[in-house]
């Protein structure tokens, strides 16, 4: 077997089985067989296959020592391909080098038809990232080239695409009427006929773009190339849209479904239907979809049944029947009820995210009936609390038990620390900027000649905006190609739309327990309030409101501005606690209240708004939730407060550098130490030892450095002596099942949604989805004297028997009466259960 799996490897390379691939080569290589090949095998493997990115530095660092890649012309060039490949997809600053690299290589050993692909591929990658100022060497490489008397037509082919992409399109052009000319192989001939096609159809000559693309699905059809027979489909039917020919269209995708037999992949009639929509017909988009309902429902996949599903309930919509699509909707959730009791998921992230805009939909759909009196409030209630359970309790990837996994781990923490650092440089920015507007206003006093000069943006600014972006791609692309199994969070969506209200009120809630919900609608400025009584009746307010002013008023407050906290929370009061809201708070007999926010307004301090001692964060037992049904998940189950004897995790100054941190650790192990409870508290802490004591520990006490990362929540962190550890990472680990963990760091209680995900990301959060009871963190940076005071407080009336959310709140009415600033008494904030109580001590041995 060992002398078969290079070529074995090398087949598997060929079919996309990239895993098996990787376990081949590393056969081979035990096998000493030719590591140059295999080593490019890598590169190709890393380059196709986000799992294994971190093949590629080892198998380049090989490859240099083996060859002389600057003279040798038949590895130099796809060495220096490869490596600037590697660079461009980490959004590394060294591509551009790289990049001219591989130019002058090319250049100086000339353009055989084996560098074809490697131009072709790297102007493809270019056109992706929008590296327009790394395309023009390229297009300048491949200029006037003629192929060989032997040609690559596929290369020849796959450049013209690259071209064409990256605004070249007459050198494309030219590369597409030789290939046409002269090759007569089906697969590249229908390429580049759809590719010169695409360029007719944009300088608006149909009829010449529909007659290529006629030969070109013909050519493609006989030989057997589906992807290119739908590709052309897809251009034909694009090329009627913006010609504006509906008719044409319709026509034309009629005949096309009507030919076929068997009919085409449901995920091309999905395409079809899109274009039909595009086109406002939707009844024929509807037929079309039609036409699968017995192939996709209930022979075809969960993922193909959600897409199949989701392009009906978009169709139903446009032709206003939202009964119809209502009910596609409640299909569409159906299909994920048999993974909630599951600790693994069998859809993918797409799939839920299709659950979650469901969800949102079924929002949307109740909330217009609510308006017309035709459903009750706490109906609407249900479907936006399952809309927010849903988005919190998706899926997510886990680690890859592959030997890349290691390398991707270690650019993980390289590229967070790199954020966390340009985040750093632009509030330094912002403080500097402040900073030299009152100098200049000063030096005006003593010098009225010399005038305030308001420039534009320095260059490096908008350099770091391009890095923060590129890095903070780089960092989603990494967790999406984690691999191995995704695995589905414990959710609390069986409990029924009508259900909830009661549920509320029948909770075994330590005390009388109300609840506040919120939804934004962008759509119509509006903000929705759901107060939910403490005997179940839902009230609701509706106000109007400017979602830019509240987003804008939330961005000043993330600067941390203590002078103006006070400021802010009044304006946040009179938006999100409207009069009305007040009253019915105030003529409540609840002792505890519930804040489940709208994902834009997880950064709310809660705790601060109000008016004077009224504020919420005073008046009553208050905690947020990721939804409310989630708390009434946690305090009708079996994890209602920890109980029985318990151990305490005590981590303090895992890095060494907090002096006051330190003293915090002292504080609470001496305050558990004396009720009796067993405390583990090393006086260093790494990564690993913290992910391996959190499963074995009811409580822990983490004083130390987090840093929320608003430019990508999913990449807040701890940070530990040897280095950052992600919300992504904490994914990967349980905790004790009904943990208090207290985190007595810097904005440890910060959340917010990923750039273009559903999902909710933050330390606090994270820690609460993966089984915490509660999580007590802060609301903004940490002062040390200000973080000392609120522990030694939150500790004596947790150590005397308080449960979380009443020890909090006690805290904080004496810091308040002691006359603290906002910025102390509102700093921490709980998340989860109201009760949870510290472990009683240890059992003896």
């Amino acid at each position: 077997m060992t002398a078969e799996a290079l070529p074995t490897a090398l087949a598997r390379i060929s079919t996309g089985d990239w895993d098996e691939a990787v376990a081949l080569l590393e056969q081979a290589d035990r096998a000493a067989c030719d590591t140059v090949v295999i080593d490019l095998a890598r590169c190709h493997v890393a380059a196709c296959c986000s799992r294994h990115r971190g093949l590629f530095d080892p198998a380049l660092a090989r490859l240099a020592e083996r060859v002389e890649v600057t003279a040798d012309p038949a590895v130099g060039p796809t060495w220096y391909y490869y490596r600037a490949l590697a660079q461009l997809i980490r959004r590394d600053a060294a591509a551009p080098g790289c990049v001219q690299d591989f130019v002058e290589l090319v250049d100086r050993l000339g353009v055989p038809e084996a560098v074809v692909r490697l131009v072709a591929g790297l102007l493809t990658v270019l056109g992706q990232l929008g590296r327009t100022d790394l395309m023009v060497p390229l297009h300048r490489l491949v200029e006037g080239r003629e192929p060989t008397d032997q040609p690559d037509w596929a290369g020849w082919a796959e450049l013209a695409v690259g071209l064409r992409a990256t605004g070249a399109s007459a050198e494309a052009e030219r590369i597409c009427d030789v290939v046409l000319e002269r090759s007569t192989e089906p697969g590249p001939w229908a390429r580049a006929a759809l590719t010169k096609a695409v360029m007719l159809a944009t300088r608006r000559d149909f009829a010449a773009a529909r007659a290529l693309l006629a030969r070109s699905r013909s050519t493609a059809a006989a030989a057997g190339l589906t992807p290119m027979v739908e590709a052309a489909e897809v251009n034909w039917a694009v090329s009627y849209l913006k010609a504006g020919d509906v008719a044409g269209l319709e026509s034309a995708v009629h005949t096309w479904f009507e030919e076929s037999v068997p009919l085409p992949r449901v995920e091309h009639a999905l395409r079809m239907a899109r274009l039909l929509r595009d086109g406002r017909s939707d009844l024929s988009a509807l037929e079309l979809l039609g036409r699968y309902a017995d192939m996709v429902w209930p022979q075809g996949s969960d993922t193909v049944q959600l897409a199949w599903l989701e392009a009906l309930v978009q169709v139903f919509r446009a032709l206003s029947d939202d009964s119809t699509a209502a009910e596609l909707c409640l299909r569409t959730i159906a299909l994920d009820d048999r993974t909630l009791p599951s600790g693994s998921a069998v859809l993918g992230p797409e799939d839920y995210d299709r659950i979650v805009r469901a969800y949102e939909l079924l929002v949307m759909f109740n909330a217009e009936l609510e308006r017309f009196g035709e459903v009750e409030h706490g109906r609407v209630l249900a479907y936006v609390e399952a809309s927010k359970e849903a988005a919190f309790s998706r899926a997510l990837p886990t680690v890859h038990p592959d030997r890349s996994a290691v390398e991707t781990a270690a650019e993980t923490r390289a590229l967070t620390e790199e954020l966390a650092g340009l985040e750093a440089a632009a509030e330094q920015r912002l403080s500097g900027a402040l900073s030299a507007q009152a100098d200049a206003l000063r030096s005006l006093v003593d010098d009225s000649t010399r005038a305030i000069v308001i420039r534009a943006a320095h260059e490096y600014e908008r350099e770091r905006d391009l890095r923060t972006t590129a890095v903070r791609e780089r960092l989603a692309e990494l967790r999406a190609s984690a691999g191995g199994q995704l695995t589905r969070f414990p959710s609390f969506l069986r409990t029924t739309p009508e259900s909830l209200p009661d549920a509320l009120a029948a909770a075994p809630w330590p005390e009388p327990t109300a609840a506040l919900a919120y939804r934004l609608d962008r759509t119509e400025n509006e903000l929705h309030i759901y107060l939910t009584g403490t005997d179940g009746r839902v009230s609701k307010h509706v106000g109007e409101v400017n979602p830019s002013a509240l987003d804008a008023l939330l961005a000043v407050l993330n600067h941390h501005p203590e002078d103006e906290l006070d400021y802010i929370a009044g304006r946040l009061t009179a938006v999100l606690l409207p009069e009305p809201i007040r009253r019915a708070l105030d003529d409540s007999n609840a002792g505890t209240l519930m804040v489940s926010a709208d994902a834009s307004l997880l950064t709310v301090p809660w705790e601060a708004l109000g008016k004077d001692a009224h504020r919420l964060g005073l008046r009553f037992t208050l905690c947020r939730t990721p939804s409310l049904l989630r708390a009434v998940g946690q305090v009708s189950g079996d994890r209602r407060v920890t109980q029985g004897s318990g151990r305490a995790l005590i981590v303090a100054d895992p890095t060494g550098d907090l002096r006051g941190a330190r003293k915090e650790g002292e504080l609470v192990r001496e305050v558990l130490t004396t009720r009796g409870l067993e405390t583990t508290a090393p006086a260093s802490c790494t990564r690993e030892a913290f992910l391996a004591a959190l499963p074995g520990h009811p409580l822990v006490h983490f004083a130390g450095h987090t840093n929320y990362l608003r430019s990508d929540p999913a990449s807040s962190h701890f940070l530990f002596s040897d280095g950052p550890l992600t919300v992504a990472e904490l994914a990967q680990v349980d905790v004790h099942p009904g943990a208090l963990i207290v985190l007595g760091s810097c904005e440890s209680a910060q959340s917010g949604t990923e750039s273009g995900g559903n999902g909710t990301f933050g330390i606090g959060t994270m820690l609460l989805l993966k089984g915490a009871a509660t999580v007590i963190g802060t609301n903004w940076p940490a002062q040390d004297t200000a973080t000392l005071r609120a522990t030694q407080l939150l500790y004596t009336h947790l150590a005397a028997g308080a449960g979380a959310g009443r020890a909090l709140t006690a805290t904080r009415q004496e810091l308040y009466q002691q006359g603290e600033p906002i910025s102390v008494w509102a700093l921490l904030s709980a998340m989860g259960h109201p009760a949870t109580r510290i472990p009683g001590p240890a059992s003896a041995p």
